[in-house]
């Protein structure tokens, strides 16, 4: 729990730090090169404009917030492991976990566009957002139907806080989904994603959790 508060602490810093930081080195004179391409619709101008002025503010503090909440996350889940990293206690947990999942991925999507927005990642001229948020009510419902589906690992299975070890599962299914789901936690974490590393994160949990279950359920 000591390197865990570490990087809690970490995380702070590098988020504090970024906030004494401006987005652009000169904001008026961004404005006012933005205002003279607005007319025209010149977007790959736009994207050139806003990637030779943009400093590293938004980069840095997406780390320093994605440091600090998996650490946090890290934490959490130990804690009510009671110092060890154990799957759920309970069915209703288990399904409860299966049901959030899903919209908690969701608002992560949504979020990534309305943060995009306000940090003008794309011009006022652009698409409406009203196009990609369409597809969200459909990621809901297929990430719904994955997560329920697979509680039929629970079938037969007697639930209680198990410890987690990927290397005891014998379930090539979950461990496959377990590395693929590291590999874009890893990949979301080192750009600072954390509307998207957090629920792979979650993902992660809920994978090696089934995982152990099913370990315990083939020794009994």
């Amino acid at each position: 729990m000591k390197y865990i508060s570490i990087l809690v602490l970490l995380g702070v810093c590098i988020f504090g730090y970024s906030l004494k930081m401006k987005p652009y080195p000169d904001e008026e004179l961004f404005e006012q090169k933005y205002r003279e391409l607005s007319s025209g619709r010149q977007s790959k101008e736009y994207f050139a404009l806003r990637d030779s002025m943009l400093t590293s503010k938004y980069q840095i503090q997406d780390i320093g917030i994605t440091i600090f909440s998996l650490a946090a996350l890290l934490g959490l889940i130990f804690k009510l492991g009671k110092n060890s990293f154990k799957s759920p206690k309970s069915k209703l947990t288990f399904v409860l976990v299966a049901i959030g999942l899903p919209f908690f991925s969701v608002f992560g999507y949504v979020f990534d566009l309305v943060q995009g927005m306000y940090r003008q990642e794309f011009p006022y001229w652009a698409d409406s957002l009203g196009i990609p948020l369409a597809g969200a009510p459909v990621q809901l419902f297929l990430l719904l139907v994955w997560s329920l589906f697979h509680l039929i690992f629970l079938k037969g299975a007697e639930v209680n806080s198990y410890k987690i070890a990927l290397s005891k599962s014998h379930n090539y299914w979950l461990i496959f989904l377990s590395l693929l789901t590291t590999l874009l936690l890893a990949i979301c974490a080192f750009y600072g994603q954390y509307w998207y590393a957090l629920p792979c994160a979650l993902w992660l949990y809920f994978y090696l959790s089934l995982a152990a279950v099913q370990y315990q359920k083939a020794n009994t």
